[in-house]
């Protein structure tokens, strides 16, 4: 039987742009590690900032609040770089991370949240479907990327995109492997 593995990364953000200018390409002059202090004008208020800069991959960590995600480069020039920022909450990832089910509603039609596997893998959250018939929740994502999910009782909205490294792959195999390793559940982990 000819077994399809399908994954799809449920990225869990709420987007706030920075600029709108055009993405240039990354300076070294930007990797290594960055902290300080970040300062909100409106209210005064400051908090700790340390962004993580390797390559073309820009972590950022908000220790403070609880939070980090990722910065996306919109223009990088000589000492000057601009960004927008997908956040994610700590207790959300950590949730899923630890709890068994996530229950999802893929789609933007509205319908019943169903319940699915889901592991974290490098600060991201990554689902995949054991079957994939013709009206399943994998089969709507692949049409409408947009979604929601449940999370201890928060409903987030969430986008679905489609993992393409082999490498990461190979990590959510092995998360699935260490999550859901009973006698009940140990033949799907190992089919997904």
């Amino acid at each position: 039987m000819l077994k399809i593995v399908a994954t799809i990364v449920v990225l869990i953000c709420v987007t706030s742009v920075v600029s709108s200018q055009s993405r240039t390409r990354t300076e070294r002059w930007l990797n290594g590690t960055w902290e300080g202090t970040g300062y909100q004008i409106d209210n005064n208020e400051t908090w700790a900032m340390k962004l993580t800069v390797r390559g073309k991959r820009y972590k950022i960590e908000y220790p403070s609040l609880k939070c980090g995600g990722r910065w996306i480069p919109l223009s990088i020039d000589r000492g000057r770089a601009r960004f927008t920022e997908k956040i994610f909450a700590d207790d959300i990832v950590a949730a899923i991370r630890e709890g068994t089910m996530l229950r999802i509603r893929a789609g933007s039609q509205p319908h019943r949240f169903i319940g699915i596997w889901a592991v974290v893998v490098e600060g991201r959250v990554f689902v995949r479907s054991w079957s994939l018939e013709a009206r399943s929740w994998y089969r709507t994502f692949l049409e409408d990327s947009r979604g929601t999910i449940n999370v201890e009782g928060r409903e987030l909205t969430v986008r679905a995109v489609r993992t393409r490294s082999e490498r990461l792959k190979d990590a959510i195999d092995q998360a699935y492997l260490e999550k859901y390793k009973t006698p009940g559940s140990i033949k799907y982990a190992r089919d997904l």
